[in-house]
């Protein structure tokens, strides 16, 4: 999966999960700022997972503070295209 992918598919889910327009997230902003609370947060944890087939500490993910950073915590969690 190329990092672009894995964008489209995170704004994909986090517009899901958040009542969002896609195009309307953008990897500087923060999940707070697109009120991203702890249970939506293990929602879209769990969305991920399956989607991507990894499995992420939720202590980790929580500490993600913007789109960007959890952008670059899952394309390290991706299994590496050989």
């Amino acid at each position: 999966m190329t990092r672009l992918e894995l964008e489209a598919l995170l704004r994909t889910a986090l517009a899901k999960e958040m009542d969002l327009d896609p195009a309307s997230i953008h990897p500087e902003d923060h999940l707070k700022d697109l009120d991203v609370g702890s249970l939506d947060a293990v929602n879209l944890l769990m969305t991920l997972e399956d989607e991507l087939g990894i499995e992420v500490d939720l202590e980790d993910f929580l500490e993600l503070q913007t789109v960007a950073q959890l952008l670059d915590f899952l394309e390290q969690k991706l299994p590496s295209a050989s």
